[in-house]
Formats: C-alpha cells, structure tokens, sequence
C-alpha cells in the first residue's frame, strides 16, 4: 500500500527568481500568489522630477493541480533599476520596467505576473512649463487558461522618480508564495 502524507501537513514557502519548488508528497492542488516586479522610476534633472516606475501585477491561483515530487521554476520577476539623474538643464534617464514573472514546469508557464512599467525621466526643452517625467504603467499578465485572478498594480511597488537633479529608486523584486495542504 503506497505511503499517503497525513491531512493534517500543511506548508508555505516564498521563492524568488531562480528558486525551485518541489511538490510534497501527498500534494495535488497548490494555492499561488504571484506579486509581480516594480518598474524603476526615472530620474529627475535641475528644473523637475522624473516619473514613478508602475507597481507589478497580482496574480492568485487558488488550485492549481501538480503532482507529487515535480519541481516548478521561478524565473524572472526582478525589479527595474531607477534612471540617473542630472543636475543640469538636459534630459534625465527612464528607469528600467520590472521583468515579467514566471512560474514553470519544465518549459511550460503556468503562471505569469506582469512587471510594472519603467518611469520616464524628466526632460528639457527649454520650455520652464514643460519636463516632468510621466509614470510608469501598472503590470497585468497571466498565462491562458490557468484560471489566476488578475489585479493590475496589486503586485510589488514601483521605484520613485528622482527628484530634482536625483536618480529614481529601483522597483522592489517579485515573489511567489506557494501555500498546500
């Protein structure tokens, strides 16, 4: 008679980019969350302020079927670096969009959260009205057909633009928390 694991196990884990998970014996459904990465916001130059990054998605899987002792991959997921600013009058640098988030068996995505869009960094025309960096839009992606509810901007926060003259913050990293039992 094969060895069943008792009712009562019950775990949560929260990988990262590069991290495996490996299905309990006795696992069939799985409970996800996937917040997705921050974009990096711009950078401001000596007049303005450069644009927020946009915050990574939400993606939330309540049964995903998988069999014991698979290994499931996180890829991706990594916050967007800020773009540097300058002190003087010139245009100032985008920060970077976060990357998208993946939760694989073997080659195959069951799951995808959207990373958050790159600020832009803040601009000289020569006009004083003009120059302030635009934020970045909020990530939304899921894989076809796996049933994820999608919120965009619920995911991991994007970076700050620069202020004047200063470089903008990188967008924080996402996660995948897997709950069973």
């Amino acid at each position: 008679m094969p060895w069943a694991a008792p009712a009562d196990v019950s775990g949560s884990q929260t990988l990262t980019n590069g991290d495996t998970f490996v299905v309990p014996f006795g696992i069939t459904t799985l409970s996800v969350t996937m917040l997705g990465a921050g974009g990096g916001g711009g950078g401001g130059n000596a007049a303005y302020g450069g644009g927020d990054g946009g915050n990574g998605a939400r993606v939330v899987q309540t049964a995903l079927a998988v069999t014991p002792a698979e290994s499931l991959t996180i890829t991706g997921g990594v916050g967007g670096a800020g773009g540097s600013g300058t002190t003087g009058y010139s245009n100032a640098s985008a920060g970077v969009s976060g990357t998208l988030l993946s939760l694989l068996r073997g080659a195959t995505a069951l799951m995808t959260a959207g990373g958050g869009g790159r600020g832009t960094g803040a601009t000289w025309t020569g006009n004083p009205f003009e120059g302030s960096g635009n934020s970045g839009q909020d990530g939304a992606d899921s894989s076809t057909g796996t049933g994820g509810t999608v919120t965009a901007g619920a995911g991991k926060a994007g970076g700050a633009g620069g202020g004047t003259g200063a470089s903008g913050t990188s967008g924080v990293s996402g996660t995948v928390t897997i709950t069973w039992g």
